[in-house]
């Protein structure tokens, strides 16, 4: 998610800026693997056995055998675990493919938003080609527009001088 929100604000930052290049663009977002790892450490180093059972119970995804067992595993301090961690096995194996399932998902959400920044730096490259495109052929429009204004100035002088002629000679 914080990946989604950094990709989002860099892609409206080179939106809004004329000096964004193509170059400081991807610099930019190969730095975001570098965030996407910092955060996901930072996150890491912060998580506790009871913030992720809040976590777990906020989600409405969350299924009541995942709670029951995710609450058996913190409360073993009340209670004796039975021989052989029998009953953590499945508490394990059911959190380890939440985990997996969280991580794909995750990992989607990376693969879509990289697409789209990816999509949207070719569609600004796009852009820039048509405005040179278009700068060429209004600057191309102002020179004839010059030259026509020379000439039509120049035939302003001209033609009086060449009427006067014409009368001297008639």
């Amino acid at each position: 998610m914080k990946t989604l929100i950094f990709i989002a604000h860099l892609v409206s930052c080179f939106a809004n800026s004329n000096e964004a290049t193509t170059e400081a663009m991807q610099s930019t977002f190969l730095r975001s693997e570098d965030t996407h790892q910092r955060s996901m450490a930072t996150i890491s180093q912060q998580m506790t056995a009871s913030k992720a059972m809040e976590f777990l119970k906020e989600k409405n995804s969350t299924t009541a055998s995942l709670i029951e067992s995710a609450t058996a595993v913190l409360g073993k301090k009340l209670r004796k675990q039975p021989k052989g961690y029998g009953g953590l096995t499945g508490a394990r194996n059911l959190l380890n493919d939440m985990i997996f399932e969280s991580m794909t998902k995750y990992d989607q959400e990376i693969a879509k938003c990289t697409e789209y920044y990816s999509k949207q730096c070719a569609a600004m490259e796009a852009c820039r080609g048509q405005i040179a495109a278009s700068n060429y052929i209004a600057a191309n429009s102002r020179m004839l527009i010059l030259d026509s204004q020379a000439v039509i100035n120049k035939c302003e002088v001209d033609i009086p001088a060449r009427e006067l002629e014409l009368k001297q000679h008639l």
